[in-house]
């Protein structure tokens, strides 16, 4: 068993809060459990364990159980809405961000991407039904993706046949021209550029890596 992929954390000098993304359970545990529960082997039979498999913190085969549920939601409809994230990587470290400390390595991340990717869209063909795809790109930031998984998502939803468009939610920074070039081959209907209030709000909460203010150069873009 191990920790569920859809926990996010929050500590103060006493306290850490879990949420499960998934479950929407939240627990409260002290800063010194929390660190020997993390940092030790899963004991079923520890009621402190226990609890938190019982209520979806740790969980055991949890990827093939995620998927099973995203094959039933296929075969359910005409038309599917995937959202997808080919990159956890961003370039902001906005204060409110629930996303921060996720990001694992790009290589393994593109892998498991991909992989979880075909997966899906092999059963999307199954399901004769399917007839529309709308393609939501998220993350992390999807203009900061590697170039290339954004060609081979092109690539993999051409091989199934199935009309398809794209939606894209971006912080609007860093739009490469090779980025431009792949919007230019690709079928979007909407790009949404996250901007919150004037620029000195916006300013403030939503920064660069290096902390510096990116209102007016989103503008530009």
């Amino acid at each position: 068993m191990k920790w569920s992929k859809f926990n996010y954390s929050v500590s103060d000098e006493n306290y850490t809060i879990i949420k499960n993304s998934k479950t929407l359970g939240v627990v409260k545990l002290d800063n010194e459990l929390y660190k020997t529960l993390i940092n030790s082997p899963i004991e079923k039979d520890n009621p402190v364990y226990s609890q938190l498999i019982t209520n979806g913190f740790i969980v055991e085969n949890e990827i093939e159980h995620y998927m099973n549920d995203i094959i039933e939601a296929i075969e359910e409809s005409n038309n599917f809405v995937l959202v997808l994230a080919p990159t956890l990587k961003c370039n902001f470290r906005c204060k409110y961000c629930y996303e921060e400390g996720i990001y694992d390595s790009e290589a393994k991340e593109e892998l498991f991407f991909i992989n979880s990717l075909k997966t899906i869209l092999q059963q999307i063909n199954l399901d004769k039904n399917i007839n529309f795809l709308k393609i939501i790109l998220f993350g992390g930031e999807p203009t900061i993706a590697p170039i290339k998984t954004l060609y081979e998502i092109t690539r993999l939803l051409n091989d199934i046949g199935i009309k398809y468009s794209f939606d894209i939610i971006t912080n609007g920074y860093s739009i490469s021209n090779e980025f431009l070039e792949w919007c230019r081959l690709t079928d979007i209907d909407n790009i949404q550029v996250t901007i919150d209030g004037t620029e000195e709000y916006h300013n403030e909460n939503r920064v660069l890596i290096n902390d510096r203010g990116q209102f007016k150069k989103i503008f530009d873009n």
